[in-house]
Parts: C-alpha cells; structure tokens; sequence
C-alpha cells in the first residue's frame, strides 16, 4: 500500500510540474467586491484523497481506514464513529468490537508539500463537484494590492449547505471560523440566510482554506462582497422575494375565492400548488429563515425534502382535472394516476424516514422530476389537437419545467452564468403563474353561458321538489340530472361545454358526473356532445351549400382538424363524401 501511496505522489508531482497553467490568484479590487464569483480561482482536494496519502500516519486497521475512505462519517452496525473539533482540524473516534482507534486530520496535513501538489484547479466560475458523499478542502488565493487591510465578506452563495470551516492566518497561526447551516440566525456572525464570513485582506498575498461538507456539494458558489455592496445587494434581494411572496398569496386567496364560489376542486389543487411551491420557494432561497424559522434552520431542511414529492402529488391533480384526461386520454389517465400514487408514497417516505436515508431517495426524487409529468404532457399534446385550446396552458407549464432543468445543466457547465436564474425559483414561480392564467381562461369561458346554466340549475332543482314530492329514489334523482344534461347539450351544442360547467350545474363533482353519465347512457359526456353535432353537421351537409369549415365552426368545434377526424370516426367517411354520397 505504501509503494501504491508512493508511485501515486510521484504522478501526480509529475503532473504539476509539467501543469503550465497555473491558478490565478484573485486581485481585489472593485469588480470583485461586488459579488464576484471566483470560482476559476479555486483549488480543491477531495478529503477522500487527503485521507488516502496520510492513513499511513494513523497506524489504525484498515476497517477504520475503510471507513474513513467511504466518506459515510457516521455510526454503522459494524463501526461507532464520534467526531469532534480541535484548534486546527478534526478528530474521530471509531470503535469495533474488536478494537477502537482515534484519528486526527486537519489544516497541517493540508499545508503539507505531499498534499499541497494534490491539490486540483477549477475552471468554473461556479465550482461544481457534483454530488458527492466526501467532504473537500478548498484553497483560494486573494492580492491586495493596496497599503491597507481592506474589510470585505466572503459569502456561501447557497442556503442549504452543511459545515463552512473558513481557515485563515492570524498573527502567523492558523485559526479557523466554523460555520453551520444549522446554527440559528441570531448565532450567526453575520446574520444572513447563507454562511458568511467577515474577511481582513491584508495588503499583499491572502491565502485562505475552507472545508466545505454537507449533502449538496454539487454547487460551490463563493463570491466576495465589500459591506456597502453586501449590504445594497440584501435590500434588493429583500424587495424581489418580499414581490415574489404577495404574488403567490395573491393565487392563493384567488383560487380559494374562486373555488368556494364555483366549487371546482381545480381551483382547489391549483391553491395547494401555489402554497406548496411558496414554502419550497422560502426553503431553498432562504428567505424563510431569515423572516420565519431563523431559530429553527432544520424547517428548511424538511420543507425542501417533504415538498419535491408533495409538488408532484398536486401538479398532476391539477393537470388531470384541468385537461378531463379521463374523459379525452383515459389509458394516460391511468398513467397519470399511478404517477400520483406513486408521488404519494415518495411524499409518506420522504415525511417518515430518518435524514440520512433521506438524501438517497432525494437522488431517486430528483430524477423522478424529469419524467413525472410526461404522461400529463403527452394528453396535453393530444387534447390540443383535438381542438381545445386550454391544453396550450398546460404544456407552455410542462415546457417551463424542462427549461428549467435544462437552465440548471447549462449553468452547472458553466454555459450561462449562475447568478442570472435560480432554476428551482423560476420554475415553480412562473408555472404557477401560467397554470393559474388557465384555469382563469377556463372559468372565463365557463362564464359566458353562466346564465343558461343557471336556468339549467333552477330547472334541475324543480324537477328534484317533484322528485322528492314522490318520493322517488336517488336513482330518479341521478336519472333526472342525466336527462337535463343531455337536454342542455342538444339546445346549446353550438357553445362551449365543458364537463366543469355542467357538473357546476348539476352538483356533482366532474369526476363523479362522468361516471353516473356512463352508467346511464353508456358514453362519455365528450362522446355524446360530438355525435349531437356531428348530426347536427350532417343536416347541415345535406340540406345546404355553406363549407365545411363553416359549418365546423357554426356546430361547436374549435378546429376543422378535430371536426374531420370526430365526423370521420363516426360516420366512417369523409364531411365531403358523406355531402357527394347524399346528393347522388
């Protein structure tokens, strides 16, 4: 093992010399006190390689070095592990059954010439490492070129994070800042919803370690600030999320409104997404914790968990209401729901299982969020070109997601900058706003036959006094609904008729209206309302000369495309053959 540890320096000391490329260090000046990204200025170590060069020094058995190695720094069935602080690094204490061990790492095995070479550059304004169970060592180099010390901050650009340990010279001893994301806001040296660190750039050359640990290294975002800009740059941060939080309350009491006015269970989840997608909003900018749970940073934690899954569960109870998928893709609609079902266990687990199996199912969840709404995308595809514009909503929605997602690996390669979008903010924010543009389009043409269809409720309800004058069943009572349905689509087939509107009117649920109108007439509400005006249609063809696209739109459809393919499905021929076939 030792020749191994031995040939491995030799490469990569080799490497190194023959690197011409060497890091740049940060020159400070006003460009970089405004909140400049210096990851391209950044060296890093992976702990897992620092831990492989000193093990020799520990002289423990190689199950504890094992354990060290797999970077799962915590207690097992095989291994109690128990780590703590010293003045300048770490010691961990781990015990076997056979046997215990104690071993310490730090600042002075990093600024050894053995580790120091193994140190790599980043090309990224950003540091990404992607996800990662080890902790890593980062070394930054800054120039003051001035004659004097100049106060600035360095800041953790990131809200949910783990250990920050900032380790800087003083005096000529090295002493260390440790930061925690779980430490409450009124602890915190700079009481800030990220860890921040107060900085003395002293005149000349500054370098700096950090340790940065925690589930979410894939993003290393450090930027520096002077304290006019930091403090210029909270007030405006301040204003856009306090904007961004009344835009969300002001859907979520509107659909509340409107749900308790039309009693539309859309309304309803359309609520749950705004509220859900506000707290996952706080959650991951931090916004919460500065203003709400700053006592409490583990809220945060467990929004951003229980939330991903509980987002899912309402965003496809909202597309399947919205786009009747039941009634127009009933096979998707079974894919739709199996993806709920499943969304629902994800939520249970992720409400349930202990934090550190949780980050394991948040990796399963994540790539979960590429492809949970594609059955919803796919009916929505489909329910557009069979004519019904609202559906556009729905996938500009979907489209906002993959955008999103696609913002995020193009801002992790660098591509575009980082600081421009916050792609889980964007994303939540401006599909709330579009599925709440349409459902809004949707209650509005709901509303332009509100009055027929208030008629059609005041006639309902008479027909019920009789009803219950006679004490016929329930059954008489559903039979009755049934018939005022059907009778309303044959008097207003020419309008717009959604199965929202009509079981606004009877008091059913839309659901539950599709059913007992099956159950009793044997087709779905959508099938009936097309043959009435495909045989609308047909006498129209017979009986004059206007086109065939006029007389699609004069019969209710909303494109000559879906009245072709309805009118051709139910008469097995073309709206110009059946007109040929007539008049012969």
């Amino acid at each position: 093992m030792v020749v191994k540890r031995q040939i491995s320096f030799l490469f990569v000391l080799f490497f190194f010399l023959f690197d011409l490329t060497a890091i740049e260090p940060v020159v400070v000046n006003e460009k970089v006190l405004r909140g400049y990204y210096i990851g391209q200025h950044i060296e890093y170590l992976s702990e897992k390689d620092l831990f492989q060069t000193i093990s020799d020094q520990w002289n423990v058995e190689q199950i504890f070095v094992d354990k060290m190695l797999s970077g799962l720094l915590h207690s097992d069935n095989q291994i109690d592990f128990q780590k703590d602080f010293t003045d300048n690094g770490y010691r961990a204490r781990l015990s076997s059954q056979s046997n215990q061990a104690v071993v310490f790492w730090g600042i002075e095995e990093i600024l050894t010439e053995e580790v120091d070479v193994l140190f790599q550059k980043s090309k990224k304004s950003v540091f990404t490492l992607n996800f990662t169970r080890h902790a890593y060592w980062l070394k930054i180099q800054l120039i003051n070129e001035s004659n004097k010390a100049i106060p600035c901050y360095l800041e953790y650009d990131k809200h949910l994070t783990g250990t920050f340990d900032f380790y800087f010279l003083k005096d000529h001893v090295w002493q260390v800042k440790r930061k925690n994301f779980t430490q409450p806001l009124q602890e915190r040296e700079v009481q800030y919803k990220h860890l921040v660190v107060p900085v003395k750039l002293q005149p000349g050359n500054n370098t700096f370690y950090i340790r940065v640990d925690g589930n979410y290294l894939e993003v290393i975002p450090i930027r520096f600030w002077s304290e006019d800009y930091f403090r210029q740059k909270n007030g405006v941060d301040h204003s856009i999320q306090g904007f961004l939080t009344g835009l969300f309350f002001i859907i979520i009491v509107y659909s509340v409104v409107i749900y308790l006015m039309a009693r539309n269970i859309t309304y309803l989840y359309l609520s749950f997404i705004a509220l859900s997608n506000l707290l996952f909003h706080w959650s991951i900018s931090g916004f919460g914790f500065q203003f709400f749970w700053g006592s409490e940073p583990k809220i945060g934690v467990f929004l951003f968990f229980t939330l991903f899954p509980f987002v899912f569960i309402f965003n496809l109870l909202f597309c399947r209401n919205f786009l009747e998928t039941q009634e127009h893709t009933p096979r998707l609609d079974l894919l739709n729901r199996i993806m709920i079902y499943f969304s629902l266990i994800l939520f249970i687990l992720m409400m349930l299982l202990p934090q550190s199996h949780k980050m394991r199912l948040f990796l399963f969840t994540y790539l979960f969020d590429y492809i949970y709404l594609l059955p919803a995308g796919i009916s929505a595809v489909i329910i557009f070109q069979k004519g019904s514009r609202l559906a556009v909503f729905i996938i500009l929605g979907i489209m906002i997601n993959f955008l999103a997602q696609i913002e995020y690996v193009f801002s992790s390669l660098d591509i575009i900058p980082y600081q421009f979008i916050n792609y889980l903010n964007i994303r939540s924010i401006s599909y709330t706003i579009i599925i709440t543009i349409g459902l809004t389009t949707k209650f509005t043409g709901m509303n332009q036959s509100i009055n027929k269809l208030r008629q059609l409720k005041e006639l309902l309800q008479e027909e019920i006094k009789k009803l219950k004058g006679t004490k016929k069943s329930i059954t008489e009572e559903t039979k009755t609904k049934i018939q005022i349905v059907q009778n309303y689509i044959q008097e207003n087939y020419t309008e717009v008729i959604t199965r929202d509107s009509l079981s606004y009117a009877v008091g059913y649920s839309p659901d539950h209206l599709g059913r007992v109108f099956k159950q009793h007439t044997g087709e779905r509400i959508s099938d009936y309302l097309n043959k009435i005006r495909i045989q609308a249609a047909c006498r129209q063809l017979e009986q004059t000369n206007r086109p065939i696209i006029d007389i699609a739109f004069a019969t209710g459809f909303e494109s000559l495309r879906t009245f072709n393919k309805i009118f051709f499905d139910l008469n097995h021929e073309t709206p110009t053959q059946f007109r040929q076939n007539k008049r012969k």
